[in-house]
Parts: C-alpha cells; sequence; structure tokens
C-alpha cells in the first residue's frame, strides 16, 4: 500500500472511534493504543498480540497505522485537525490509561546488577 492510501486508512481509523459505535470493546481500545503509540512510543505501549483482539476490519486499520509510522508519519498528521482532533477522540477509549507504560526511571538496575 502506498502512504496516502494508509494515510486514509489512518483517518478511517480515528473516524470509527470518533462514531462510538465500538465504545467499550477491547478491539477499539486496542485500535486506539496502537494509535497512541504510533503517536509518541515512549509514553504509550502497544503489543502486537492485541491485535488478536480485533476483528478483520480493526486489524487491518491497526496495521495500516503501524505501516504510516513506519514510513516516517505520525497518525495525527493524517487528520485535518492534527493534534486537536487526535487526542480526545483517540485518550475517550481509556488507552491512555490501558497502554500507559509502568514507571520506570532510566537508572533503575535489576537485583545484582554490576557495573
Amino acid at each position: 500500500m502506498e502512504v496516502d492510501e494508509d494515510a486514509a486508512l489512518v483517518r478511517e481509523a480515528v473516524a470509527l472511534l470518533r462514531s462510538g459505535r465500538l465504545y467499550g470493546t477491547s478491539g477499539a481500545a486496542a485500535l486506539a493504543a496502537a494509535l497512541l503509540h504510533c503517536y509518541n512510543h515512549a509514553t504509550w505501549r502497544f503489543d502486537v498480540t492485541d491485535l488478536r483482539m480485533m476483528d478483520a476490519r480493526l486489524e487491518l486499520l491497526a496495521w495500516a497505522v503501524l505501516r504510516y509510522r513506519v514510513a516516517g508519519h505520525e497518525p495525527q498528521h493524517a487528520l485535518a485537525g492534527g493534534d486537536a482532533e487526535f487526542r480526545p477522540i483517540v485518550w475517550s477509549y481509556g488507552a491512555a490509561t490501558w497502554c500507559a507504560p509502568e514507571p520506570f526511571q532510566p537508572h533503575d538496575k535489576p537485583a545484582g546488577w554490576e557495573e
């Protein structure tokens, strides 16, 4: 697929979440997590095994989001409203807490770790 096709699928993913039709489903939360991960992978985690929670259409949309990011684009840039449009919609699915990383300090070392 081309980047323009993936951008259209990213917009479709966000529009689907905006519609509220899937609110409360694990598939929608997993799609929101994929979008958040591609938005800022250092803050939001996405486990590829979460694709199992999606039906075929949501999985296609999630893969498009991932391809779009691999191509060097961030999902909010596919939307006319950018961040202002992207964040409230995706965060409303609870993915902001569902996929939030565990607290980690770069200086934390496992027990027994030696320099």
